[in-house]
Formats: structure tokens, sequence, C-alpha cells
């Protein structure tokens, strides 16, 4: 029985020898879609159709392979002729010895970036000549899961530059790019701060701890970035101004609402946000939120296009259709769709809190076919809106504001009483309303 055991056991490890023998060459015959494929088919759309992608050289050996993968954009290269390209050097899994340890997967390359410009090598040297720089250290790595999804971290150190009278310095740098297997994605970036500093142009300036996070998914058919927030933990200077910014962030949200005409309706929420403002002019933190709603996803669809033709044009691949055109194009595309944008602005300052609501409301012009059938009278029987204003009275007639706000409360266009200023105004069909006094808007504007 013994022997019997030992004989099972001997040739399970055998077998899961040859398997691991085995695998790295199985996995090494598809490596590249795995890696470099996937790569490049990972971004976003109005991203992957401004750049050209090709794949240099691959050479797949038993248990690792190396790969050169040139990235460039016709744009950047009428302004300067460059192109990115990226070194790896891939070890097979199953098992992987990472910069992190071991790991199980499909596959852990260590990619070397370079820059290709005659341009850019140019400046770095007079760069180099004019102060001291200390370049970073980089790490840059790929990693692929057996589910077909992939992870991407880079680290970049600190990089300073320096002469008598200015200097700079970029403090370390991280980030990693999560892509699943069905292309949504999530990213993460941390820098740790900037410092410039200049005694020849009396400036300063330190930004602390930038965070930034987003994810991406498909929403109504289209990858598009579903959340994302940047948050800057201190921004402070004492020339030429003297402030400082205790906290600033920016969120935004997409996601699909409704359809209509067969259509997808996308709405998107942004809220930006300063806070802890130490300064001269009196504003403690301020915030804005913005909702727009009914977008239809194929406006956007349509924007993508018209940012990959443009590019297009640019590298004389399109023709002789002028950016002009484009734009006009999707500036009717964008009259034509009804929209709604709801605007709250809140701020501190002076001591008191104030408050500023917009809400907008635009019918659309779907019968408008060309920027000549276009005019102000028809395009403001679509608009409505409604604006509130509310003002801390206290603060405000004790700020530098005071002659100007009591001007407007006695000529009537703002109203004062329990211990706010306020004005409220209403637009819809041809007919203004501020403060319940009725204003001919044709009249105001001679049509």
């Amino acid at each position: 029985m013994n022997k019997l055991l030992s004989k099972i056991i001997g040739l399970a490890a055998v077998l899961i020898l040859l398997i691991f023998l085995i695998a790295p060459k199985l996995i090494g015959s598809r490596i590249e879609a795995a890696t470099i494929d996937r790569l490049a088919s990972s971004l976003p759309p109005e991203l992957s159709q401004q750049l050209n992608i090709n794949t240099l050289s691959f050479e797949s050996a038993w248990f690792s392979s190396q790969a050169q993968l040139e990235i460039s954009s016709d744009v950047i290269n009428e302004i300067m002729p460059t192109s990115l390209v990226l070194q790896f050097k891939i070890k097979h899994g199953p098992l992987l010895f990472t910069a992190d340890g071991l790991k199980f997967g499909l596959a852990y390359a260590e990619i070397a970036p370079q820059i290709n410009s005659e341009a850019f090598d140019q400046i770095m040297t007079e760069l180099s000549n004019q102060a001291d720089i200390i370049l970073p250290a980089v790490g840059f790595t790929l990693s692929a899961g057996f589910n077909n999804d992939f992870s991407i971290s880079l680290a970049i150190g600190q990089i300073s530059a320096s002469q008598a009278l200015n200097s700079g310095q970029l403090q370390s740098l991280t980030s990693q790019l999560l892509v699943n297997e069905d292309l949504s994605s999530e990213f993460n970036l941390n820098l740790q701060g900037i410092d410039l500093a200049s005694k020849t142009e009396n400036f300063n300036i330190h930004i602390g701890n930038i965070t930034f996070a987003s994810h991406s998914k498909f929403i109504a058919g289209q990858l598009l970035p579903s959340d994302s927030k940047l948050q800057i933990e201190a921004i402070n200077s004492s020339a030429p101004l003297s402030f400082n910014i205790a906290n600033f962030s920016v969120e935004h949200q997409l996601s699909s609402s409704a359809i209509v005409a067969n259509s997808p309706q996308l709405d998107f929420a942004q809220q930006i946000e300063l806070g802890g403002i130490k300064s001269e002019f009196q504003v403690e933190a301020l915030s804005l939120h913005t909702d727009i709603k009914g977008v239809s996803a194929d406006l956007i669809e349509r924007y993508i296009e018209m940012a990959a033709n443009i590019n297009s044009l640019a590298s004389g691949t399109l023709g002789n259709d002028p950016v002009e055109q484009l734009l006009e194009d999707f500036g009717i595309a964008l009259l034509q769709q009804p929209l709604e944008v709801d605007n709250l602005f809140k701020l501190n300052a002076f001591g008191g809190e104030h408050l500023l609501q917009l809400d907008i409301q635009f019918s659309g012009m779907a019968d408008l076919k060309s920027t000549t059938q276009l005019d102000m009278e028809t395009a403001l029987k679509a608009l409505a809106f409604e604006l509130n204003i509310e003002l801390d009275q206290r603060a405000i007639l004790q700020s530098p504001l005071a002659d100007l706000a009591q001007t407007y409360i006695e000529q009537g266009f703002l109203a004062a009483g329990n211990d706010q200023i306020k004005l409220n105004a209403t637009y819809q069909q041809g007919k203004l309303v501020v403060n319940e006094n009725v204003l001919a808007i044709n009249q105001l504007l001679n049509f």
C-alpha cells in the first residue's frame, strides 16, 4: 500500500513538473496576443484612433519572449517628429518571478521606455547645460492573468532641476492600470508633490500629494469613463500671491439614464471643491456641482469620430475637408439635441455663505440642418432657464462689494430681506422675469 501511494505521489510530482515545464512554451504561443495586442486594444477609442501603434519585433522562446512596440502620433509628429519605443522582456507563466515576489499568471513583462526624437534629445542636452538635472529611476511592468485581464504598473522616482536662482522638483510617482477581460478598467495614480521656485520671477508654489482614480466601463455600448476623482491635499504659495488651499478635488460620474428615439441617453455629474482657503481675497471655500442630463450616446460617438477625423486631417489622410467644417457639423448635431444643465455654486466669503443656482433647459433644434438656418430668435425659443442667487446680507454689506450691492438693491435688480440679498430670474418663450418684473427679451436684444 505504501509502495502504491509512493508511486502515485511520484507520478503526480512528475505530471506537475511536466506541466510547469511545458506550460511556458504553450503560453509563449499566445503571449503576443496576451500582452502586446491586449495593451493596444485597451486604449480608449478617442485615444487609439489618434495613435499609430506598431510591433517592430517579437521573438518568443520557451520560457521568455522579447518585443519592441512603437507608439507615435501624427499630430505630435507635425510639431516634432517623435516616437515612444517600448522594449518588452516577457517571462512566461504559470510561475512568475516578479519585482513583488513569486506570483501565478500568464505573463510578466519588464518594460523599458525610450523616446526617439532628435528635437527632444537636443532640448534635454540644452537643459543639462543650463541646469543641474537629476533624472529618475523608472520601473514599468505588465502582468497578464489567466482570465485575459492584465495590469500595468509605473513607478518614477524623484526628478529635480536647479540653477542658481531657479529650482523645480517632482516627487515620486506611482500608477497602476488594471484592465479586465471585457476591457473595463481601473486606473490609480499618486504623485507625492511638486515644488517650483524662481527668485528671478519672485515665484514659488508647492502642490502636495496628488491622487487620481478612475474607472471605465461599457455604457450604452461604448467604453467610457464612468467615474473619476482628482484630489490634491495642499496648494500653497508665498509669492507673487500668498495663499493656501487645504483641499482641492474634482469628481465626475457618467451613467446611462433612458432611451429616446432608439438612442441611449447619458447623464454627467461633476463636483469641484476648494476648501480651507486662506488668502487676501477673503474667500474661505467654494464648490460647484454640475449635472448635464440627456446627452445622446450618438452625440458622444460623433464627438469621438470628429476627433479622429481632425487627427487624420492633421496627418494629411482625410482629404481637403477643413477643420471648420468638422466642427460645424458637430455643432449642428449638438444644437439638434435637447439638453438639461443644472448648476449649483456655493461660496464661503467675507464671513458668510452665498449660493447661486442656474438650471437650463434646451429643447433642441431638430430641424436645423446648417448654420445658415440659425438665428437668435429660434435659439431663444428653444431655451429656458431659472437663476436664483442668495447672498448673506451682513457679509456682503461689510465687504468691498457693499456699494455695488446697495446700488442694485435700490434699482430693484436685487431684493433684500430676512438677512439675505436675493435675485430670481426666469426665462421661457421669450419672456424674462427678474424679481417678478417682466422684461421683453426681444426689446433688450433688439430683434
